[in-house]
């Protein structure tokens, strides 16, 4: 991710905490121990695929679940569906995890998706931000298409996992604790992170990666067209967003009361009576990935 402003990276804080962290993802088909495209081949000659063997730097996860569709938008249990069938048909854990690191990943399906937004729902999200229109560049909804399966990151890269690796945290946030995601990293960070990983993780370079930008939202999106994976966009106000509020955290919903924090004492519209908020712990909201 770009390095931004001092001002910039607040103004992050306080609108959506989740947009200023690390996701990082394995590019499956480049990583030699998997290819959809052979193993599509075998099935189209009457041979079923093979079971494809992890290499030593992954472990499956044996009691990964499912999770519930419960309050997710239409679309959702097509992609759901189409994760089983990847699992099912490639022999492949529905996550893994890095022997060193213990980062989580989560296999993502092949799949085609609209990407980008309706112009209404743009002109939406800009209004609810107090700006006008001409001050943003509206982007053309289009069609993309992701050939191969790849696992994503389950969770955020940690502070913890951060330190692990780069031996220092750069964190804002530090008082958060260990497992709360890492912030305050440019693009460059996190190439360098990438690289100490694959070495640390003995696994060849360009193992581990950041997700692109159609990636990301095919990813976000779980199969479904709203402009939340749960809804509509509802935002009331800077910090109030009823349908934001079950699967991110953000200013209005991120309490808490303890020093190191952003000082949250005369925020409009909180949900919380907590002088300070802050990015929480990882994994304490619904998951991102294709349900």
């Amino acid at each position: 991710m770009a390095e931004k402003s001092s001002g910039q990276k607040r103004r992050t804080w306080i609108i959506l905490f989740a947009a200023a962290v690390v996701w990082i993802a394995i590019g499956v088909g480049g990583r030699g121990f998997f290819s959809p495209q052979s193993a599509l081949a075998e099935e189209s000659q009457g041979k079923p695929p093979k079971a494809q063997r992890l290499p030593d730097d992954l472990a499956g996860v044996s009691d990964a679940k499912y999770p519930s569709l419960e309050g997710l938008a239409a679309g959702s249990r097509e992609a759901q569906e189409r994760q089983r069938q990847a699992v099912q048909q490639f022999g492949l854990p529905l996550e893994v995890k890095t022997a060193k690191t213990g980062i989580v990943f989560r296999l993502v399906p092949a799949g085609s998706f609209t990407m980008g937004s309706p112009k209404a729902e743009q002109y939406a999200r800009i209004k609810s931000m107090g700006r006008k229109p001409e001050e943003f560049r509206i982007e053309t909804e289009r069609q993309v298409t992701l050939s191969e399966v790849f696992y994503c990151g389950k969770y955020e890269v940690t502070q913890g996992q951060w330190e692990q690796v780069m031996g220092s945290n750069p964190s804002y946030f530090k008082n958060a604790g260990k497992d709360a995601p890492v912030e305050q990293v440019s693009w460059d960070d996190c190439q360098e992170f990438l690289r100490k990983l694959c070495q640390m993780e003995g696994a060849a370079a360009g193992t581990y990666r950041l997700l692109t930008g159609a990636e990301w939202e095919y990813a976000c999106r779980a199969g479904t067209q709203t402009a939340w994976y749960n809804g509509e966009i509802d935002i009331h106000g800077e910090r109030s967003a009823p349908t934001l509020d079950a699967i991110a955290w953000y200013g209005g919903n991120s309490g808490v009361d303890y020093e190191g924090a952003v000082d949250s004492s005369r925020w409009s519209e909180k949900q919380s009576n907590a002088p300070r908020a802050r990015n929480p712990d990882i994994g304490l909201k619904t998951a991102f990935l294709p349900q």
